[in-house]
C-alpha cells in the first residue's frame, strides 16, 4: 500500500515507494479516470518512474475495484507482487484499496504479506493494513502508561487503537476482555509491530472471544534481539465485527 505525499512531488515521495513503483508491475492506482485526469500518474511517466510495460488499474470506488479480484486471485496464485498507488494520501486511509485489504484478508490471509509504504506513522499505516474502515477511529493513549478503558466500547461503532507496550500485551487483552464481558464474540483484535520491516515483521489477527492463552503464542522473533524487540510498542486495532 503506497502513500502519495500531500506536498511537492519530489521532496516528499519516500525512496521506498518510489523503487516500488518502478519494479511492481500491476499498479492498482486511484487516479484512473479522475477529474485531473490522472496528474500523479502523468508526473510518474515523465519521470520514467511508471513505463509502458506496467499494467494500471483504476479503483476509484468500490464497483470499479471489486472487478479486479479474479485478477488479484491470478496474481496471488502465480506468487506476483502488486500494489495499490493512492493520488495524495494513504491506501485504505480514505482513499480507495480498503476492498481489495478487505479481499485479501477474507480469502487470502495465510499467504499474502501487505506491507504500507510512505505512511506518516505506526498508527495510519497499521489501521490501512488491518481491513478496517476508518473514516472514524478514536486513539485511546499507551497501555499501560497512558490510556483510557473507562469507555463503552460496543457504543462507539468505529475501531479502538492503543499502543501497547510489548510486554504487556496479555495484560492488556486481559483488561480488554473484562471490561467488555459477554460482548467479546462480536470483536476482532489486530496486534502489529514492525511492519515497514523486511524482518521481525508481525501481524497478527485474533477474536478477542479466544482464549488468553492464544495471545501467549504471540509469535515474537527469535533471535538475539528479541528481548529489545519485546519492548517495543505494539499497534493494536480493537473492532466490532460487521453482522450480516
Amino acid at each position: 500500500l503506497i502513500a502519495a505525499p500531500i506536498g511537492d512531488f519530489r521532496s516528499y515521495f519516500s525512496m521506498s515507494a518510489l523503487e516500488t513503483i518502478k519494479r511492481i508491475k500491476y499498479l492498482f492506482v486511484e487516479d484512473i479516470g479522475s477529474e485531473h485526469d490522472g496528474e500523479l500518474i502523468a508526473r510518474l511517466k515523465k519521470r520514467k518512474i511508471i513505463s509502458d510495460d506496467q499494467v494500471l488499474l483504476g479503483i476509484s470506488d468500490p464497483q470499479s475495484t471489486k472487478r479486479h479480484f479474479p485478477l488479484i486471485d491470478d496474481l496471488l496464485e502465480k506468487r506476483t507482487s502488486f500494489a495499490i498507488l493512492s493520488d495524495k494520501g494513504l491506501p485504505c486511509f480514505l482513499d480507495p484499496g480498503l476492498e481489495i485489504v478487505e479481499y485479501l484478508l477474507a480469502k487470502h490471509n495465510a499467504v499474502v504479506d501487505i506491507i504500507p509504504l510512505g505512511a506518516s506513522s505506526a498508527l495510519d499505516g497499521a489501521l490501512a493494513i488491518s481491513g478496517v474502515k476508518c473514516s472514524n477511529f478514536i486513539f485511546l493513549g499507551h497501555y499501560p502508561d497512558e490510556h483510557r478503558l473507562d469507555i463503552d466500547f460496543s457504543a462507539l461503532g468505529m475501531p479502538v487503537i492503543y499502543y501497547v507496550r510489548g510486554d504487556s500485551l496479555l495484560d492488556f487483552v486481559a483488561d480488554i476482555k473484562n471490561k467488555i464481558g459477554q460482548e467479546c464474540e462480536s470483536f476482532l483484535l489486530s496486534v502489529f509491530s514492525n511492519i515497514r520491516q523486511s524482518v521481525n515483521r508481525i501481524s497478527h489477527r485474533f477474536r478477542l472471544a479466544a482464549p488468553l492463552s492464544d495471545f501467549e503464542m504471540f509469535d515474537l522473533p527469535d533471535n538475539e534481539q528479541a528481548d529489545d524487540i519485546f519492548m517495543n510498542n505494539l499497534v493494536v486495532v480493537l473492532h466490532q465485527q460487521v453482522q450480516s
